[in-house]
């Protein structure tokens, strides 16, 4: 019976080293298969976003270029006069609208003459 058994532990350590060896080599398998996929997958997302990233510099950049050709300084500057010019017209019909000679004093002639603002401003718009 002793060798009987010396024989199947013998065994039984041959089978269980063949099948984790086995196994060994199935994960292995599988995970250099996963870490090719793994790998596959973020290159390709690298170049998605760099490509993403130029795409979005050239965009800043055409942008960016409009913006300083659009010469906002002059047009900024004829705006703020443009509003001046209309707070004087709007003050001065105001202004007119609170004589006594172009109203009652009960704010008739104030609501008048603003609305002859607004139309003022309306047509200049």
């Amino acid at each position: 019976f002793g060798e009987i058994d010396a024989e199947i532990k013998v065994e039984i350590g041959n089978r269980f080293r063949a099948m984790n060896s086995e196994l060994r080599g199935e994960i292995l398998c599988e995970i250099n298969t996963r870490v090719g996929s793994a790998e596959a997958r973020a290159d390709a997302i690298e170049t998605r976003l760099g490509e993403d990233l130029q795409r979005l510099s050239t965009e800043v950049g055409v942008r960016i270029g409009k913006f300083e050709g659009a010469q906002l300084g002059p047009r900024l500057g004829r705006l703020e006069e443009e509003s001046r010019r209309q707070a004087k017209q709007l003050l001065q019909l105001v202004t007119e609208g609170t004589r006594p000679e172009t109203g009652a004093g009960d704010g008739t002639g104030q609501r008048r003459a603003a609305a002859t603002a607004i139309e003022a401003i309306e047509q200049d718009v």
